[in-house]
């Protein structure tokens, strides 16, 4: 039936899924700047789910300029003809009602194989969305299966001005959109997530262990492996969910994006805005944006989210290039434990007091500068994490930074894995009653 109409596959995600999201080539990056910015104000101002969904529709067809259509849909129990999709929320280029009816196969093998999907077909047919004489691509993009079972985002449209004798061009301008429903789906997902909780009372106990466990999986559950360089890193939280951030992003240009951040506070509340904040940031970190104008953009993004409830977000952002051996980076407030460690001089400098280290996201509006770039040398550490880690105390003594430097000096020479366990073991154990009072995070790097 699909080689009788013409339906032919163009690309899967295997390419572009959210694994390798920064090999495509984006285009309409204003757009999708725009999309992904207003994502903040949606998680804040929803109250229903479908109304959540059906902004997250229409985001997907503000942020694809060649997007008829698009929906988030979902697959229904399996009866005689197998299990159907449903479209629960639609939106259409022109905003007008329109009955949509997804692409079956399409919905089917992006969820089963749980990868993104794009397919192209040579000429309509009835069983195609609204206007079918005006679409042909479509992609579909699955939520995880943990959080959202049989769940995607799906859009179609038509290309414009693209010669069909340009399969190159057209296979590049897909892929972007093909990356840009992947991105969205990844913090509609995340969202779904932090909504969920709110619904189940997670002031309770058992959610409150189900809280902790959602957002252990926002951390990176596994590293990448970089020739010539060692990473580990932990957090532990000082209630069930904290405001501590930390990621490794591998970009494509084949630098890794580095980033610890600390929500003012710990709990609830603070964990729903760090699951907005790397939602956001992730959709930004794939067009490698310099990382002083990373900040700016994650400035004017939650700007709005953070200054009328008086909350603010320390983050540090680097890009470490291993070839160059080189950390770029830019500071929005974040420190103290921001350090480099220069094995030659067996010495600490800090990272936190460059004189162009800016403030707080949340406090103002501000553009902020790269700060100092730092040449990493072999046996040389970067140290980066949240002050939870120094200021925990006992009997008015803090922990502090001389202590941490001490330890890391003793244990330079082990597995950083250790160093890091072995750090957040002291530091815990350091508080009167073993319990800390603040998130804890710690990310190490070293050239070896």
């Amino acid at each position: 039936m699909v080689a009788q109409h013409g339906l032919k596959l163009a690309e899967t995600a295997a390419r572009a899924a959210r694994g390798s999201l920064h090999e495509a080539r984006h285009t309409d990056v204003e757009k999708r700047t725009a999309a992904l910015a207003s994502l903040p104000e949606l998680i804040r101002s929803s109250s229903q789910d479908g109304e959540v969904e059906s902004r997250i529709a229409d985001v997907l067809v503000q942020g694809i300029a060649c997007a008829h259509v698009a929906a988030v849909v979902q697959l229904t129990s399996e009866g005689t003809a197998g299990p159907q999709v449903e479209a629960r929320a639609t939106a259409t280029r022109d905003r007008r009602p329109a009955e949509l009816q997804p692409r079956r196969e399409l919905v089917l093998d992006a969820v089963r194989r749980r990868q993104s999907a794009l397919y192209r077909w040579g000429f309509p047919t009835h069983e195609d969305t609204i206007a079918p004489e005006e679409l042909d691509w479509a992609v579909c993009a699955p939520l995880p299966e943990a959080c959202s079972p049989g769940w995607a985002l799906y859009a179609a449209g038509r290309l414009q001005g693209l010669p069909r004798h340009a399969p190159s061009r057209q296979a590049d301008v897909l892929t972007s959109y093909l990356t840009f429903v992947g991105v969205v789906a990844d913090i509609f997902a995340a969202l779904r997530e932090v909504r969920g909780l709110q619904a189940e009372r997670v002031q309770m106990l058992a959610s409150l262990r189900l809280a902790r466990e959602i957002q252990a999986g926002f951390f990176p559950r596994a590293l990448p492996a970089v020739p010539g360089y060692e990473l580990a890193a932990g957090s532990r939280s000082a209630d069930a969910t904290g405001g501590d951030y930390c990621d490794v992003l591998s970009l494509g240009s084949g630098r890794l994006g580095l980033v610890v951040a600390d929500v003012c506070g710990h709990g609830l509340g603070p964990s729903l805005l760090m699951a907005s904040l790397r939602g956001v940031l992730r959709g930004f970190a794939v067009r490698e944006p310099a990382p002083a104008a990373l900040l700016g953009e994650l400035g004017q993004a939650l700007y709005d989210d953070l200054a009328p409830c008086h909350r603010f977000i320390t983050l540090l952002y680097g890009s470490l290039a291993p070839a160059e051996h080189r950390f770029d980076y830019a500071n929005a407030g974040h420190g103290p434990v921001a350090l480099h460690f220069q094995a030659a001089r067996g010495r600490f400098s800090s990272l936190a007091e460059d004189d162009r280290r800016g403030c707080p996201l949340g406090i103002r509006r501000e553009r902020y500068q790269p700060c100092a770039p730092v040449a990493l040398a072999p046996g040389d550490l970067l140290v980066l994490g949240s002050d939870g880690i120094v200021e925990t105390h006992r009997a008015g003594a803090r922990f502090g930074m001389a202590r941490l430097e001490q330890l890391i000096l003793r244990l330079k020479d082990r597995p950083l894995q250790e160093v890091v366990d072995r750090a957040l073991e002291a530091t815990s154990a350091f508080h009167e009653g073993g319990r800390p009072d603040d998130d804890m995070t710690l990310l190490l790097v070293r050239r070896i």
